[in-house]
């Protein structure tokens, strides 16, 4: 079964962010193992980025503001996700 990550940043879109579609996931915090969606609603995470996503055959992030913003500027997550993208696995 495909392996996929959903990384959370406080401010997510609740809607992108929380239908597993039939796959194997795990929603990580950015930096947090509870984040609160852009319309508050707080969601305990399954754990929390570590930096390595190597595990994954997708990585999935969601919008919504300020969540995609605090995506963009996390360098150690900029990092992995262009690793991800060299092993030829997917980001959504």
């Amino acid at each position: 079964m495909t392996k996929v990550a959903v990384v959370f940043a406080d401010g997510f879109e609740e809607i992108e962010a929380l239908s597993r579609a039939g796959f194997d996931c795990s929603m990580l915090g950015l930096e947090s193992a509870s984040v609160t969606g852009s319309h508050g609603i707080q969601v305990t995470m399954d754990g929390v980025f570590d930096g390595n996503l190597d595990e994954y055959d997708l990585v999935v992030l969601p919008g919504g503001m300020p969540g995609s913003t605090k995506l963009r500027d996390h360098q150690d997550l900029i990092a992995s996700l262009q690793e991800v993208a060299k092993a030829g696995k997917y980001v959504a």
